[in-house]
């Protein structure tokens, strides 16, 4: 089966302005943020699409519907519907927190200063791991479970559209 997805990440939060780490936390867009997700949506003008979802947070849920404005297909664009499967990473206790203290923090006891110098010494998928590690509350996402999530959320799609 095949079809095609267009996945855009939302566009520039509160939280992101000031270097905090945001996974499952929400925080609105900035000016900059719905700028840049009307950008996007213009990059997009010309695309139909069968469907459009987003997670369930508010800036994804803006981001996807500014996108859906600037379709030249609007207002018959199709109406958002929301998936949680395609959520960012859970940073659990961390969410929220300083991004460059949390990094320091996990990356310490590995000779790691910063979120950088982790992916340069492991990867993207250990430092989900290390964060889970640290995590007091181990509610920081696993790699395999931030991938199992993923992939139901791919198994979704599949069994809810059609091939092509």
């Amino acid at each position: 089966m095949t079809f095609t997805l267009y996945m855009v990440r939302h566009g520039q939060t509160i939280l992101n302005s000031y270097n905090r780490l945001q996974g499952w936390c929400d925080s609105p867009l900035t000016e900059k943020g719905t700028n840049d997700a009307h950008s996007a949506g213009k990059h997009l003008k010309n695309i139909h699409f069968d469907a459009a979802y987003s997670s369930d947070t508010t800036r994804a849920m803006k981001t996807c519907r500014y996108i859906l404005f600037e379709n030249k297909e609007y207002p018959k664009t199709p109406k958002r519907k929301t998936l949680t499967y395609f959520r960012e990473q859970s940073f659990g206790y961390f969410e929220g927190n300083d991004a460059t203290q949390t990094w320091l923090m996990v990356g310490a006891v590995h000779g790691c200063r910063t979120y950088n110098d982790l992916l340069d010494k492991y990867s993207l998928a250990a430092t989900r791991d290390l964060l889970h590690e640290v995590d007091p509350f181990k509610d920081a996402e696993r790699d395999e479970d931030y991938w199992a999530r993923i992939d139901e959320g791919f198994d979704w799609l599949r069994k809810h559209h059609h091939d092509g």
